[in-house]
């Protein structure tokens, strides 16, 4: 009875360890390893990077509209996650203190800014549309006098 107790609650454990997003998913997976060549040499990518913690209310909650962001968004820019709880470098470098959060990673900059809408599937596409057009001035400075003429 005790082996079978013991076998279930260590069952239960490996459960609630998995990831909240699974590597079969369109959004990548970042680590330590990977985000530089990933997220800073992406040529004129823009990334919108979910850091999460896999334990918490907020971060479980906003597993569905995270992916139906990710998959709207495809072709339009790039969406990843990073696991708070096995990338604590990352967490540190980004300065990330609560969970959810997202940075948003422009112009092969490793300088993001913070997604500070609501987690919502239209507010975060709301602000791809906004960063497209930043993204769109940067990348052709010309447009700028345009602007200025009303076109």
């Amino acid at each position: 009875m005790f082996l079978l107790m013991l076998c279930l609650g260590l069952g239960a454990s490996v459960a609630m360890a998995s990831p909240l997003y699974p590597n079969e998913r369109n959004m990548v997976q970042l680590t330590q390893s990977n985000f530089e060549e990933v997220i800073i040499k992406s040529y004129q990518n823009v990334w919108f990077v979910l850091f999460y913690k896999p334990d918490n209310a907020d971060c479980i909650d906003l597993v569905p509209k995270w992916d139906r962001f990710s998959i709207l968004m495809e072709g339009f820019m790039k969406t990843a996650v990073v696991n708070a709880d096995e990338e604590k470098s990352l967490v540190d470098k980004y300065n990330i203190k609560t969970f959810p959060s997202i940075k948003i990673f422009t112009n092969n900059e490793d300088k993001p800014h913070d997604y500070n809408g609501y987690y919502s599937t239209m507010s975060m596409m709301k602000e791809v549309e906004n960063e497209s057009k930043i993204v769109m001035y940067k990348r052709t400075p010309e447009l700028n006098m345009f602007q200025h003429e009303g076109l």
